[in-house]
């Protein structure tokens, strides 16, 4: 039971990550072409490593999980998972915020009515 829900954890962690990969590449298409673009290359690259160790982690531990203090590994990799999603759906939406704000700026500016 604890070895299914470790391998679980994992899984959905690695599932999760997965997720925050294409919302950063959502982010970097808003994003003008620069060093904070390739700041946020950066973070795919590291994202994919994280992938790569979590199904790693998954082939080599896969019979290693007996007692309950084992699931801290799983439940970290989990709230890591977690935690770079929300990261890159926070910087994706406040970037789409910024984008319609200037937007509607430059509108308030330029409306040949005002």
């Amino acid at each position: 039971m604890l070895e299914f829900l470790a391998m679980t954890l994992v899984l959905v962690s690695a599932g999760i990550l997965l997720g925050s990969l294409f919302l950063t590449r959502r982010l970097m298409a808003q994003l003008p072409r620069g060093p904070l673009r390739r700041y946020w290359s950066v973070m795919l690259a590291l994202v994919c490593v994280f992938i790569v160790g979590y199904l790693g982690y998954a082939w080599f531990a896969q019979d290693s999980h007996t007692h309950a203090a084992d699931l801290i590994v799983p439940g970290v990799f989990f709230l890591g998972a977690c935690f770079a999603w929300l990261t890159s759906h926070l910087s994706l939406q406040t970037a789409v915020s910024l984008i319609q704000l200037t937007f509607l700026e430059q509108e308030s500016i330029s409306d040949p009515l005002t």
